[in-house]
């Protein structure tokens, strides 16, 4: 028969896996290198901006 506390034990190591698996999921999303064909977006826009304000300021 299954106790409240194997129910517990149970739900705790089944939440525990869970969290782990996000956890893998978002590192190797972040570290694929197919995707890395250049810097991220906010990267390029930063860069864009950069380039906007220097250029006023030769004017």
């Amino acid at each position: 028969m299954v106790t409240d506390m194997l129910q517990a034990i149970f739900t705790n190591m089944l939440g525990v896996l869970l969290f782990l698996l996000i956890i893998l999921y978002h590192y190797m999303a972040v570290n694929d290198s197919k995707k890395q064909e250049g810097p991220p977006f906010f990267v390029k826009q930063n860069l864009l901006i950069r380039n906007m304000l220097q250029d006023k300021k030769k004017r």
